[in-house]
């Protein structure tokens, strides 16, 4: 890959957003959530189950933004977790999450999920309230990355008029 000018870092519409194996988001994961951590600790629970599904924010052959979907119930309710949702600190604030997130209530709808799930760190509360969900915990400390609060996201049965 060439030199990057500022004009390239802003158009965000000459990334991809789809389905990508797991194993090409893990550097991001490492890099952005878990860098104080050991590289293995980017290997999640589920990660490797059928029913999840992987998506990359990617310029070329480049992971930007990555965000991971489980079957994992929520208070005995079928529901999907989001972890390991990460942006490359350059793709910060040009709506890469947002397209992520769009992208994967759109399979996921198709797949008959209604409810959605996270633990979100305090500093991105505010990213997952504008995208529609929902606080539904006090504040609690997860030992590796900090303090959490539990969100959730009702999906409509269709998609919403845009």
């Amino acid at each position: 890959m060439g030199a990057e000018s500022a004009s390239d870092r802003t158009n965000a519409t000459a990334i991809a957003v789809g389905i990508i194996a797991v194993e090409r988001i893990r550097d991001l994961r490492w890099t952005v959530l878990r860098a104080s951590l050991p590289r293995e600790s980017t290997v999640f629970p589920g990660d490797d189950k059928p029913s999840s599904i992987h998506l990359a924010a990617c310029r070329g052959e480049e992971v930007v933004g990555c965000a991971s979907f489980m079957a994992t119930p929520y208070q005995d309710q079928d529901a999907y977790q989001l972890r390991g949702m990460a942006t490359a600190p350059a793709w910060r604030r040009h709506g890469l999450g947002r397209r992520l997130l769009v992208h994967s209530e759109e399979l996921l709808r198709a797949r008959g999920v209604r409810l959605l799930w996270c633990n979100a760190r305090l500093v991105a509360l505010g990213f997952y309230q504008g995208q529609g969900w929902e606080i539904t915990s006090p504040l609690f400390e997860v030992p590796t990355a900090g303090p959490h609060h539990r969100m959730i996201k009702r999906l409509a049965t269709a998609p919403q008029e845009r």
